[in-house]
């Protein structure tokens, strides 16, 4: 209903969906609407798009929403029904991800994505942002953990068949907030909600405080007409509220200073809500950025070689090239490379190959060939068993290109959903304690990059001596990194981790990957072997416990329960923050192989 700036680009996005088979149903009060000559453009410039308009006849109810989009619910052809606002803009692969959730299990009858904003300039256009993405977000991410009945109909995808059994979309034409009602009926009739992997991107033209604070002031009225309740437990969403209560509470029970735990927990909250945003925000597309040389060094091949490199092949960017760099000609996995180059002839492709040692470290001699013909001023090393998201070059190339000072970028190793036991205990180290180790590395500033999946800029490199400089070196990502800081660049990491995907992975494997490491490290840099057990829950828990005791006479056994509760909370949290979505294992499965982990 309506139009405004934004609408064009929007309505844009739905159009040009990576989805293979979907309609777009345009529901409109009156054909007078001025959105109407829009959408007419947009349906002749995408002829091959199945779109149709649809008018509301007559009022079936209170609620103007369902009035308007009623016609539409009853032509449409397709088992999946998703209502989107006007304002939501939808990445290539929205449709995907919320009909991938919603089929991944037959009792799952409706997914929502979380609100968020797109980002557009203006101080009221970035508060709006901060709130959608903290306190905001944060009610859907824990009413879905806790199992409660919190859909938006603002982005929201559910089964038709399963609408039917609450009496279809008519149902709810006299209540104001169908969306919830929707899933309080579904549940019901024992259907589970989700929520996506992906947020709701509002982009709406223009926000002021004023129309903000209408906004959000209606919705609490609704919220307090439906539940007179939620008066009494909203305010304990909110930081300073509950660090009250949480303070006054702790110090009956434990004696904890007061103002201590207010502000530890306003420390906490802050850095929560930061990393929630991060979750939430998303990349967009930009054609300023430079191309990308990626190369990948390969030796051997498993069952996922196919579909880790398919996943480059399919990258979601303007701009690159794929090197592949082998050892020898005979190598079994140059017929693989060369089917998808026959099957991708879109994509600038080549394969080189190792002609002699040019010093110590092998992997450095198979990809300085590919290094000398790369030719665009971003560089890429990826390994082979590393599958990469559609934006996940995008992510990278933003990042690198953010500050002049920016030498290199790092994805924090994580690995892919797989079945078995040790790939899962695998998945838990890499998303717990190994992934601290770059969150904190990257927050001090330290030297951390891993040469499993990086970029940097070939300029900055070529200060260093090239790669041709690092042949002698063993952990070349260590020294690399260690060359460029000394030259006044800055290393980071990329909003998105590495996802490692080799066929299978048993505790022998790992161990002896995780051994090789240590080895490694400790022949580099001895102290390692002191402060090393530092990062590990129970050494640090014993020695704050020892502590604050000596400081604050408090309880040693108490502080080293409470430790042990924040650690493995915190962890909890920083593998679902790699996993950007919910963890295939279940909480108990979770906390099996973090003890694992930690003993």
């Amino acid at each position: 209903m309506g139009t405004d700036e934004n609408l064009e680009i929007n309505l844009t996005s739905f159009f040009t969906a990576e989805y293979y088979q979907f309609e777009l149903i345009f529901c409109f009060h009156s054909p007078e609407d001025v959105a109407v000559p829009v959408v007419k453009a947009l349906i002749e410039r995408y002829p091959d798009v199945d779109a149709t308009i649809c008018f509301q006849e007559h009022e079936i109810g209170f609620n103007p929403k369902i009035n308007n989009m009623n016609p539409g619910y009853l032509v449409a052809k397709y088992p999946l029904i998703m209502i989107s606002d006007s304002t939501i803009f939808m990445r290539p692969d929205g449709i995907l991800d919320l009909a991938k959730r919603i089929m991944s299990h037959e009792k799952l009858g409706l997914i929502t994505q979380i609100p968020y904003c797109m980002d557009r300039v203006g101080k009221a256009n970035c508060f709006e942002q901060v709130f959608f993405g903290t306190s905001h977000s944060k009610i859907y991410l824990a009413g879905n953990f806790l199992g409660f009945n919190c859909p938006t109909g603002m982005s929201s995808i559910f089964k038709k068949a399963a609408l039917e059994e609450c009496g279809g979309m008519a149902a709810f034409k006299d209540y104001m907030a169908e969306d919830y009602f929707l899933g309080k009926n579904l549940a019901a009739r024992g259907y589970k909600s989700g929520i996506s992997n992906q947020p709701a991107l509002q982009n709406s033209a223009a926000t002021t405080f004023t129309s903000f604070a209408n906004r959000v002031g209606g919705w609490a009225k609704l919220r307090i007409a439906m539940m007179p309740q939620v008066i009494l437990v909203e305010p304990l969403q909110d930081c300073f509220p509950a660090g009250i209560i949480m303070a006054f509470s702790v110090y009956y029970l434990f004696d904890l200073n007061i103002p201590m735990t207010i502000f530890l927990n306003f420390l906490f909250w802050i850095f929560m809500d930061y990393m929630i945003m991060r979750v939430m925000q998303v990349n967009e597309p930009d054609a300023t950025l430079p191309g990308v040389s990626i190369i990948k060094p390969i030796m051997g091949t498993d069952e996922n070689l196919e579909i880790n490199l398919t996943s480059f092949f399919t990258a979601e960017y303007y701009q690159f090239e794929l090197i592949f760099c082998f050892h020898s000609p005979e190598d079994v996995a140059v017929p693989v490379v060369k089917a998808l180059i026959e099957r991708y002839p879109d994509v600038d492709a080549t394969i080189c190959f190792q002609e002699h040692e040019i010093g110590f470290n092998p992997k450095i001699n198979n990809m300085n060939p590919g290094y000398l013909v790369a030719k665009y001023p971003l560089i890429m090393i990826s390994d082979s068993t590393i599958f990469m998201r559609p934006d996940g070059i995008l992510d990278l190339a933003k990042r690198i290109m953010s500050h002049e000072k920016l030498g290199l970028i790092t994805q924090i190793p994580y690995c892919m959903d797989r079945v078995g036991k040790a790939n899962c205990f695998e998945q838990v180290f890499f998303g717990t304690s190994h992934s601290k180790i770059y969150l904190a590395g990257n927050f001090l500033g330290f030297n951390c990059p891993t040469g499993m999946s990086s970029i940097f800029k070939k300029a900055a490199l070529e200060e260093c001596g090239g790669m041709a400089a690092f042949k002698d070196y063993m952990a070349e990502d260590y020294f690399l990194g260690k060359n460029l800081a000394a030259r006044g660049y800055k290393s980071g990491i990329s909003n998105q981790p590495a996802l490692q995907n080799s066929a299978a992975t048993t505790f022998t494997s790992f161990a002896n990957r995780v051994g090789g490491w240590a080895k490694l490290r400790i022949a580099m840099m001895p102290q390692v072997i002191l402060v090393e057990p530092l990062q590990d829950c129970f050494p640090a828990g014993i020695i704050m416990a020892f502590s604050v005791y000596y400081l604050f006479d408090l309880n040693i056994p108490m502080t080293i329960f409470l430790n042990f509760l924040f650690w493995i909370f915190m962890d909890y949290m920083i593998m679902r923050v790699m996993q950007n979505g919910p963890l295939t294992m279940s909480l108990i499965q979770f906390i099996g192989f973090w003890f694992l982990r930690e003993f």
